[in-house]
């Protein structure tokens, strides 16, 4: 899948959500709770549809 290609931000944040779901099922035991930690989690969520 060609992730630059996807043009409607719904279609971005199910990118992101399916990354980070991922990232928390590989890595669940290392990935802090704590604010900085699940700020993390949703800056990599939005990563594909945040515009510069």
């Amino acid at each position: 899948m060609d992730i630059s290609k996807l043009e409607e931000r719904d279609q971005q944040e199910v990118v992101g959500y399916f990354e980070v779901l991922d990232l928390i099922d590989e890595g669940y035991e290392h990935l802090p709770v704590s604010e900085n930690g699940l700020k993390n989690l949703h800056n990599q969520l939005l990563k594909y549809s945040q515009k510069d």
